[in-house]
C-alpha cells in the first residue's frame, strides 16, 4: 500500500492519524462513504473550524 500524505497539523499526533487512517481505508472504494468518514475523523480531531465550513 502506498504511503499516506499526513498534513503537518499541530494539534493532530501521529496516533489520531493511525486512527484516521483506520477509519478511511476500509470505506475507500465505497461510493457514499464520505458522511460515514466525515464522521469517524471528527470523533478523533473534534468537529472542523467553521472557517474551514464558510462557502465563500
Amino acid at each position: 500500500m502506498a504511503q499516506t500524505y499526513h498534513p503537518p497539523h499541530a494539534d493532530i499526533t501521529d496516533a489520531m492519524w493511525q486512527t484516521i487512517d483506520a477509519a478511511i481505508n476500509p470505506h475507500r472504494s465505497v461510493a457514499g462513504a464520505v458522511i460515514t468518514v466525515f464522521r469517524a475523523c471528527r470523533n478523533v480531531a473534534g468537529p472542523l473550524p467553521e472557517a474551514l465550513l464558510d462557502d465563500r
